[in-house]
């Protein structure tokens, strides 16, 4: 067939429109399919037995637990990349003698479950701004009021939102928070808003400044946990010589109940930090206080990484009514590629009472040895000595993991 010739610059133009749309999509297919396929795949994996001894429980308890995590991290398309991570924790070899896993022993938080760990979306709007929203990990500072619980076997993950900023200097991050995945498997709905925002100053530390409000609205015995906090922290480090450096920290937070609580309550927070690295070796001391309300209300912290925090066994992870006054040393060093460190903790109420005021004592030892960056072995002991509260507890673990 033949085009008249005044039509002949309309039809090419058209055949030309109609392949740039076929090439250009076929480039964006190309591109997308690129960001898929060129990804980084994620896989750890981590074998772990916990025994402990726990005074007025006739029986120790006893676990050996494996934990299996495997992620994928996607390509970048027009700014935006894709995360996939799947967990799993199980008990081997019938090594199972646990509470809440059978009846009668003590706790051991390590529950069997397997579940989508990590599914978000996150777009890189510039070098500075990331956005994110899905199921993730979210760690805030040192992880004492937001962390992900690391040390666990099933770990603590968020169905969150967030808007990050960073860049030299400055780091901000505004979160909102839908669901809790905590280490129990269990999935608590909240409508809670975090915002955390730090400058740092060259040679001296980082100032922080954050405001925290937690909404529970899953189970009525879980609103004693709502509140909101409002705090400061400077934390950082300076060298006094090639093999002399002190670190130190500071914090302030004061938190209330908020209007979703039928009881008001009020409590400080109070975190005081120094330590010095000589050498090989490094000493720290340092003062925690998480207030009491007149006895009646502890300064709390749900969704922070607890078992870092006031000793190992784990007797304060949730805050006694009377409130927690924490003084603890500590001491670290590394012989023949081995990390040694040990902690002593003296626990007090804040609010003290003929009945209530020295909680105990805890000595805390580890030692963890890495071969290369793949693989570690560690064993970690914990013995708490009770006074006033709580029951004598000993905990040892022993574990190896690798990650790739």
């Amino acid at each position: 067939m033949k085009f008249p010739s005044s039509r002949k610059p309309l039809f090419c133009a058209i055949s030309m429109i109609i392949t740039a749309v076929s090439t250009t999509k076929a480039l964006a297919e190309d591109a997308f399919y690129e960001a898929l396929s060129s990804g980084e795949t994620n896989f750890d994996l981590r074998m772990r037995y916990e025994n402990v001894d726990q005074d007025g429980i006739k029986d120790d308890a006893d676990g050996l637990t494996v934990r299996t995590r495997l992620g994928y991290t996607t390509g970048g398309f027009h700014g935006v990349t894709a995360v996939v991570e799947l967990e799993d924790s199980r008990t081997v070899m019938s090594v199972d003698e646990f509470s809440p896993n059978k009846s009668g022993y003590p706790v051991i938080a390590d529950t069997p479950a397997t579940n989508l760990n990590q599914a978000y979306l996150k777009y890189q709007a510039s070098n500075e701004l990331a956005i994110s929203g899905g199921r993730q990990r979210i760690i805030l500072d040192n992880a004492r009021f937001v962390g992900n619980v690391g040390w666990r076997q099933n770990e603590q993950t968020f169905d969150a939102g967030n808007i990050a900023f960073k860049n030299d200097a400055i780091s901000a991050n505004l979160i909102w928070i839908d669901q809790v995945n905590n280490i129990f498997d269990q999935a608590i709905d909240t409508d809670s808003l975090l915002a955390n925002a730090s400058y740092q100053f060259t040679g001296i530390g980082k100032l922080t400044g954050y405001y925290y409000d937690l909404e529970n609205e899953d189970t009525p015995a879980a609103l004693a946990t709502n509140s909101e906090t409002l705090g400061i922290r400077f934390a950082g480090d300076t060298a006094l010589s090639d093999s002399v450096k002190l670190n130190y920290a500071a914090e302030y937070a004061q938190q209330d109940t908020n209007a979703s609580n039928s009881s008001n309550y009020s409590a400080d927070y109070l975190l005081a930090e120094l330590g010095a690295e000589l050498a090989s070796f490094n000493f720290g001391v340092g003062y925690e206080l998480l207030g009491s309300d007149n006895g009646d209300y502890g300064f709390s912290t749900p969704l922070a990484t607890g078992h870092a925090f006031n000793g190992w066994a784990d007797k304060f992870l949730a805050t006694p009514s009377a409130g927690l006054q924490d003084i603890y040393f500590k001491v670290g060093t590394e012989l023949a590629g081995i990390q040694l460190a040990a902690v002593y903790h003296d626990f007090s109420a804040d609010d003290s009472s003929s009945q209530l005021d020295n909680y105990g004592d805890e000595i805390d030892l580890l030692a963890v040895k890495n071969f290369n960056d793949r693989y570690k072995l560690g064993f970690k002991y914990a013995s708490y000595s009770a006074d006033d509260y709580q029951t004598d507890t000993n905990k040892a673990w022993l574990w190896g993991e690798m990650k790739f």
